[in-house]
């Protein structure tokens, strides 16, 4: 065990929880929900950087949609808002998603795993990362995301993750629940459009039929 672990310092009450919940239920958004996770990932001090990413089942990946930057990298974030992985890359972040397991890096790591690409490489070193931790998001046995960190100065502190890992459980439900509901939005919306161009087609057919008669 690290010696300089502080131990996690702060343990999040019931009533914390139960404030969260009763306004996620009031007004269940993806962003209040990711808020609300990515909360007590800062209060944890888990990460000096962290990003939540989602799974998308229509194009096959991770996509970045909550960030939180290091101060010095702060005007990058918009770079990695929206930023998608396909899940087929040889690369930690998708590997911990499909393979459902918590990973724990360091550029040593990376350079024992010949399978890796270049960008996983590149990305510790351009971001300056001392230690990476991906951690999958599943609910009920269905992967729907990854919580990525890095630590930029020092190791990641064991014992602030697992307390973030158990303090945040009860979200997990309310963060999947809005997942579902943005994906079927969205399937929605792709239905609806195609019914709409549909409509319009048949109409202008019909137009042109009129107009031959």
């Amino acid at each position: 065990s690290n010696m300089n672990d502080p131990q996690a310092s702060i343990q999040i009450s019931s009533e914390y929880k139960r404030d969260v919940v009763a306004k996620l239920a009031a007004n269940l958004s993806l962003e209040r929900a990711l808020k609300a996770f990515a909360q007590i990932a800062e209060l944890h001090e888990v990460a000096d950087t962290f990003m939540i990413a989602l799974y998308d089942d229509s194009d096959k990946t991770l996509v970045f949609r909550h960030v939180k930057m290091h101060s010095p990298f702060q005007g990058m974030k918009t770079i990695f808002e929206y930023y998608r992985i396909p899940i087929k890359n040889e690369d930690p972040i998708p590997q911990a998603f499909i393979e459902n397991v918590e990973l724990k890096l360091k550029l040593k790591h990376l350079n024992m795993r010949r399978n890796y690409n270049h960008i996983s490489r590149f990305r510790f070193e351009r971001w300056n990362i001392h230690e990476m931790v991906i951690c999958p998001l599943e609910h009920n046995g269905i992967k729907f995301g990854v919580f990525v960190g890095f630590m930029h100065n020092k190791d990641i502190s064991h014992t602030n993750f697992m307390q973030y890992k158990t303090d945040s459980e009860f979200l997990i439900p309310h963060l999947f629940n809005a997942y579902n509901l943005e994906t079927y939005r969205s399937r929605d919306e792709i239905a609806k459009n195609a019914l709409q161009e549909r409509r319009e087609i048949l109409t202008l057919l019909s137009q042109l039929n009129m107009l031959q008669d």
